[in-house]
């Protein structure tokens, strides 16, 4: 089973600091800061990084799903869009929606749908995230 690495480094006080998310070896490096997870400043956040692991996480499942139907998705587009409620002392993330879109010759509203929510259910991440209210609004492309 492998084991995946990922590394935070954060310098200073908490809202005059900045810090650096390193992922894979140095493949990702990306900064974040109180302003760019609690305001509108250029970075990115630990709300947003969840986000992208979730939606990568739901379109691979979603492929998986389809393949063992005998279905071959040409495309899958998922945005995680996730919701943090700052009213508390600690943020807390409150929702996440998925909206995914994909083009999948052959296949059926209905049963697209179906191997849609098994995958919002199967995903590792959806697992990790059983705490957090999630919602899907899926739809097949040409």
């Amino acid at each position: 089973m492998p084991v995946r690495k990922a590394e935070a480094i954060w310098n200073a006080a908490l809202h005059d600091g900045h810090g650096e998310v390193i992922v894979s070896k140095g493949v990702v490096r990306v900064e974040f800061s109180y302003g760019s997870r609690l305001q509108n400043e250029s970075g990115t956040s630990p709300e947003e990084l969840v986000g992208a692991a979730h939606a990568a996480c739901f379109s691979m499942t979603l492929e998986s799903s389809l393949n063992k139907a005998a279905f071959s998705p040409r495309h899958i587009h998922t945005t995680a869009f996730v919701s943090l409620d700052e009213s508390a002392e600690d943020p807390k993330i409150t929702r996440i929606l998925l909206q995914t879109e994909a083009n999948v010759p052959g296949i059926e509203e209905s049963a697209f749908m179906k191997h849609a929510m098994l995958a919002k259910e199967q995903c590792a991440m959806s697992q990790l995230l059983t705490g957090t209210e999630i919602r899907l609004e899926a739809s097949l492309i040409s």
